[in-house]
Parts: C-alpha cells; structure tokens; sequence
C-alpha cells in the first residue's frame, strides 16, 4: 500500500492573528493597557 497521499494532505499548521481594540475600554479606564499586554504574553503560547 501506498501512503503517498496521506503524507502530502498533511501540512504545516496556520497561525491565528488577533486584534484586540481596546480605545474605548482605556478611555473610560476601565483597563490598563499595560497589565492586559503582561497578562496575554504570560498566559498564552507563542512561537511554540
């Protein structure tokens, strides 16, 4: 038997990119920008 079409269907993973608008949270002071940055970068996986 012949895998050969198995082993090319299966490719590298596509990333994801997210853009979080955070104008109108900043402008009533809500949140700070900043701790939501640190927060992001410690809790979710990147690169890996």
């Amino acid at each position: 038997m012949s895998r050969g079409g198995v082993a090319g269907a299966k490719g590298k993973k596509k990333g994801a990119t997210f853009t979080i608008d955070c104008a109108k949270p900043v402008e009533d002071k809500i949140m700070d920008i900043a701790s939501l940055e640190k927060f992001l970068q410690e809790r979710i996986k990147v690169g890996g």
